[in-house]
């Protein structure tokens, strides 16, 4: 069930839990539940879904976006866990 609110911990937002029905409702994407993250990423992309970054962990979105911190902070990022593939993807 995605969270409508993301909280913030240590000034980054946490990410929204999304299945894979709720982000092809929001993105307009074809994602499965048994998609790999090569496919759900080449879906995302042919659906042109604006992303700053997409990992398989978490820990990779947080370390772009600390990276890159004045473009996130421009970009107002979503972050989002599609919850059945483990597909963590920062969207604008």
């Amino acid at each position: 069930m995605k969270q409508d609110f993301p909280q913030k911990t240590k000034g980054m937002k946490t990410f929204e839990k999304y299945t894979t029905e709720e982000f092809n409702n929001v993105f307009g994407t074809e994602l499965k539940a048994t998609d790999t993250f090569y496919e759900a990423s080449e879906n995302i992309e042919k659906e042109e879904v604006s992303y700053f970054y997409i990992s398989g962990c978490s820990e990779d979105i947080e370390e772009a976006i600390e990276n890159e911190k004045d473009i996130a902070e421009m970009l107002d990022l979503r972050l989002i866990e599609i919850i059945e593939l483990g597909v963590f993807i920062a969207t604008y």
